[in-house]
């Protein structure tokens, strides 16, 4: 009977949470869908992968998308789609998170130098939660265990906004609103409803530098979700290992970022410190983040955190192409 009770104790805390990142530099579409085809390219591949806290259960996240522009005009807008997969297992008894997702965003030009644009996106996504209710072991028969169903689909709309701009010749900013969970779709595996909360996400950063060879990536972000906030901010140190400046030289990147979780009359405070490494080259981004865990949780993962890793390729645009196509952020 208590682990059939603490099984639907971690059912309900999981319906207020979705898929998780900690570098959220690396998992731009997954974050606001106003981000679909905001780069400097044709295309972009990311693929994520997170594991949480290997000694006390299986908690692995990953994710795979592609983004790209669809069509451009003369007036330097775009319009892009971008399609994406998801998948998350957590605990002993394999909660399973899985989802196909579609994006599309029109990126409106606010500038004639082609370096100010407002971005809008819409997301649809199919989600389906699973778990194995067979590996819970008690010590007598539950007869309402098979009240529970193995699995439920459902699906979700969002939408978000972004905005751009370059500041100087070196510089830029960037900030985002998203809302997800619009239709609040129910994700409950018993007969009674459970819908699962909208999240608002909003976001900002930049990079900031001269003519040296040395840059400040500094980003924030804060998450709503039914009676949970979260609350990241950081910067990347990012150092050019060749001269000039182009999108094809390489860059060193150094990280830290601090992540709050603020659950109220339950916990509140600094959940986990963000350590990364990053290396860009030729189109490609690769990036390992450590999560070291300094809440209270820190006892039971005896100081374990959650490894990330994320590669991100985006093709550049033909020349013949590139006045056709506005600047946009680097994240």
């Amino acid at each position: 009977m208590f682990l059939l009770f603490l099984t639907l104790i971690i059912s309900n805390d999981m319906k207020s949470q979705d898929i998780h990142f900690s570098h959220i530099h690396a998992s731009p579409t997954f974050l606001n869908p106003a981000y679909t085809g905001v780069h400097n390219g044709t295309i972009r591949v990311i693929m994520n992968y997170k594991s949480q806290w290997s000694n006390i259960g299986k908690y692995n996240t990953a994710a795979l998308s592609a983004d790209f522009k669809v069509a451009s005009f003369r007036n330097k807008d775009f319009f892009s789609m971008g399609f994406g997969s998801y998948f998350d297992n957590a605990g002993d008894l394999n909660y399973r998170t899985c989802m196909g997702t579609l994006a599309m965003s029109y990126t409106k030009s606010l500038s004639d130098r082609r370096n100010n644009g407002l971005t809008l996106g819409l997301t649809f996504a199919v989600m389906n939660m699973s778990y194995d209710f067979s590996k819970a072991v008690g010590l007598d028969y539950e007869p309402t265990a098979g009240l529970y169903k193995n699995s439920v689909m459902n699906y979700s709309v969002g939408a978000g906004v972004s905005w751009f701009t370059q500041v100087g010749r070196y510089s830029s900013f960037y900030a985002g609103f998203a809302a997800n969970h619009l239709n609040r779709p129910n994700i409950s595996t018993m007969e009674a409803s459970s819908k699962l909360p909208m999240k608002m996400t909003a976001n900002v950063g930049g990079i900031f530098s001269g003519r040296s060879r040395h840059a400040l990536l500094p980003s924030a972000m804060f998450i709503n979700q039914g009676k949970q906030q979260e609350i990241n901010t950081g910067t990347f140190y990012r150092f050019e290992l060749n001269k000039g400046w182009n999108q094809q030289n390489n860059f060193l990147y150094l990280g830290a970022w601090a992540r709050w979780h603020v659950i109220p009359k339950s916990f509140s405070g600094m959940d986990a410190v963000i350590l990364s490494l990053r290396y860009d080259t030729k189109g490609w981004n690769f990036t390992f983040s450590y999560d070291v865990n300094v809440s209270q949780l820190a006892k039971a993962t005896m100081g374990n955190g959650g490894p990330e890793l994320s590669i991100i390729y985006t093709r550049g645009a033909k020349k013949s192409k590139s006045n056709k196509v506005i600047y946009c952020p680097k994240f």
